[in-house]
């Protein structure tokens, strides 16, 4: 299964609108040969209270993610100890960082 994701940008805080249209085999392949770009390939494994995505390529990053269901529970959110850092807004952690990830 293919996931075209599209970001809307942040407007205020941390929150940020997004769709996500799930691609057959044959849609991913058309549109692939269609686009320019890089893609970004992780393996979402269900963890704690939300996901660890693994990437691929070098650098290979791991990075946790959860939902919320208000900015207000996301500000008291405590993550579990193997989270290291906060990095929603780092660069570095973008999309087209990751996407970057092993070029």
């Amino acid at each position: 299964m293919f996931k075209l994701c599209k970001k809307y940008g942040k407007s205020t805080g941390p929150s940020e609108a997004i769709t996500n249209l799930y691609l057959t085999d044959a849609e991913y392949t058309l549109l692939r040969s269609a686009l320019d770009g890089q893609r970004v390939r992780k393996v979402r494994h269900a963890v704690a209270s939300g996901s660890l995505d693994l990437y691929s390529g070098e650098p290979s990053p791991a990075v946790f993610e959860t939902e919320f269901d208000s900015e207000d529970a996301a500000a008291t959110y405590v993550p579990p100890d193997f989270v290291a850092a906060e990095v929603t807004t780092h660069p570095a952690y973008s999309g087209v960082a990751l996407a970057g990830c092993g070029s």
